[in-house]
C-alpha cells in the first residue's frame, strides 16, 4: 500500500469514529511482529520483541536470589502470556495513534505518484558483483530498488534499509510484485519474470537453510546444494534486471544502465570481499591447527609405537602447551555439533596416510644420517622417538612456534 492509498484508508477508518476493540487477538498471537507488519512503531517492535527474554531472565535471577523454588518453565509461561496480553490490549490503541499521526502529517501533501525508475545496471555487473560478494550485493540491489519505490511513489513510510539489509528475505517478493505492477504500464512481463521471482525467493531460503545445516554437519552434499542454490538465485535475478532496464528505457530513452560504480556499491563489494577473505583465513587457521594437532598427538606416537617405543610425555606436552587453542577450537566444533575426532574422520584416509608416511620417512632419514656420522642412540627410529619424548617441549616449540 503506497502513501496515497494508506492516507485514504486511514482517513476512512478515522472518519467512522468507531471504538476500537479492546483486545486484538492477532496482536496477541504475533506479538511484536504485528507492530512490524502494521508499521505501527519500530521502537515498540523492538520493545515487545525483547520484553519476553529480558523479563524472563530478570525473574529467574530474582527467584534464585530470593531462594524460591519455581520451575523456569512456569516463569517463562507467565512472562510469555503477560507480554502478549499486554500487546493484545495495547495494539489497537497504538494503531489508532499511528493513523492519526500519519493523517496529520500527510493530509496536505501532494502524493501523486511518478513512474518508478528502478536501479538500472547491466546484467553482467549484477551477476559478477553478486558472485564476488557471495550474494551480499543482492541486498544492496534490493536496497536501491526499495529506495526508488520510496522516492518516486512517495511512500515515505517505507524504510529501504529494513526492507533489504535487515529483513530482505521477507520483502524481496513484495518488491518483485511492485516491479511487475510498474512494468504493466510499460513492458508487461510474462511467465519468465513470475517464475524467476518465485524461484529466487525459494533458492535464497534453500541457501540459508543449507548453509546452517552445513555449518553443523560439514556434509559435502549440503555444501553443494548451498552453492548451487546461491548460483541459481543469481541467474534468476538476470531476467528481472533485464525487465528493469527495458522498463526504465521505455520511460525515458536516456535511462541507460549505470556505467560507473556508485560509492555504496564500492563499499558493499569491498566490505563483502574483506569479510569473505577473513572468513577464509579463519577457516584455514583452524584446519592448520587440526593438522598440527594430528601430527603431534597421533602421527608421531603411532610411528614410534610401530618401531617399539611408547611415547608418554610428548602428546601430553603438546596438549598442555596448546590447551587454550584446543579449548577454543573444540568449543567451535561443539557449537557445530562435531568433535575433533569426527572432523579428522571426514578427511580422506589417503591424505592422513601421506602425512604419516612423510613423517616416518623423515625420521628414518634422520636416524640414517646420525648412524652414518655418529654412534648415537638417535641412530634408530626408536632412539629418535625417545629423544623426542625426553625433550618434548623444546622440540614442539621449534616445530610449531615462529622464530
Amino acid at each position: 500500500m503506497n502513501t496515497r492509498e494508506q492516507l485514504k484508508t486511514y482517513q476512512q477508518i478515522l472518519d467512522k469514529n468507531e471504538p476500537l476493540d479492546a483486545f486484538n487477538p492477532w496482536a496477541f498471537i504475533f506479538n511484536s511482529f504485528y507492530y512490524f507488519w502494521k508499521d505501527i512503531s519500530i521502537s515498540k517492535f523492538f520493545l515487545y520483541f525483547l520484553a519476553t527474554p529480558v523479563l524472563f531472565m530478570l525473574l529467574v535471577l530474582l527467584t534464585v536470589h530470593a531462594g524460591l523454588n519455581i520451575h523456569t518453565g512456569v516463569i517463562f509461561a507467565v512472562v510469555f502470556l503477560a507480554v502478549r496480553t499486554t500487546v493484545g490490549f495495547r495494539a489497537n490503541i497504538d494503531l489508532k495513534k499511528r493513523m492519526e499521526t500519519f493523517v496529520a502529517k500527510y493530509k496536505d501533501m501532494d502524493t501523486t505518484p511518478e513512474p518508478i525508475v528502478y536501479f538500472s545496471i547491466s546484467r553482467w555487473r549484477l551477476f559478477f558483483a553478486s558472485i564476488l560478494t557471495l550474494g551480499i550485493y543482492d541486498l544492496y540491489w534490493a536496497y536501491k530498488n526499495w529506495q526508488a519505490v520510496r522516492t518516486y511513489n512517495k511512500e515515505y513510510e517505507i524504510t529501504p534499509v529494513f526492507r533489504s539489509w535487515f529483513f530482505g528475505m521477507f520483502f524481496i517478493y513484495p518488491l518483485f510484485l511492485r516491479m511487475k505492477k510498474s512494468f504493466a504500464q510499460t513492458v508487461p512481463v510474462g511467465f519468465t519474470f513470475k517464475f524467476c521471482a518465485l524461484a529466487y525467493l525459494l533458492l535464497v531460503i534453500t541457501d540459508i537453510i543449507s548453509s546452517k545445516i552445513y555449518a553443523q554437519t560439514d556434509n559435502d552434499l549440503i555444501w553443494i546444494i548451498s552453492i548451487a542454490a546461491s548460483l541459481l538465485s543469481v541467474l534468476c535475478l538476470l531476467p528481472i534486471q533485464q525487465a528493469v532496464n527495458r522498463h526504465n528505457q521505455k520511460l525515458n530513452s536516456q535511462n541507460v544502465p549505470l556505467k560507473k560504480f556508485l560509492p555504496g556499491e564500492k563499499i558493499t563489494i569491498l566490505v563483502s570481499v574483506l569479510l569473505i577473505v577473513l572468513s577464509f583465513f579463519a577457516g584455514y587457521k583452524e584446519t592448520e591447527f587440526f593438522l598440527t594437532m594430528y601430527v603431534h598427538e597421533q602421527a608421531y606416537p603411532d610411528i614410534c609405537k610401530k618401531y617399539g617405543y611408547e611415547m608418554r610425555q610428548y602428546p601430553e606436552t603438546f596438549r598442555r602447551m596448546f590447551s587454550a587453542e584446543r579449548a577454543e577450537i573444540e568449543q567451535k566444533m561443539k557449537n557445530r555439533g562435531i568433535s575433533p575426532a569426527q572432523y579428522w574422520d571426514q578427511i580422506p584416509g589417503t591424505y592422513r596416510q601421506e602425512i604419516s608416511a612423510h613423517l616416518e620417512q623423515t625420521m628414518i632419514e634422520i636416524s640414517r644420517e646420525t648412524k652414518a656420522e655418529y654412534n648415537h642412540p638417535l641412530a634408530t627410529v626408536a632412539g629418535f622417538c625417545a629423544y623426542m619424548d625426553d625433550n618434548a617441549e623444546p622440540i614442539i616449540r621449534e616445530q610449531t612456534l615462529p622464530n
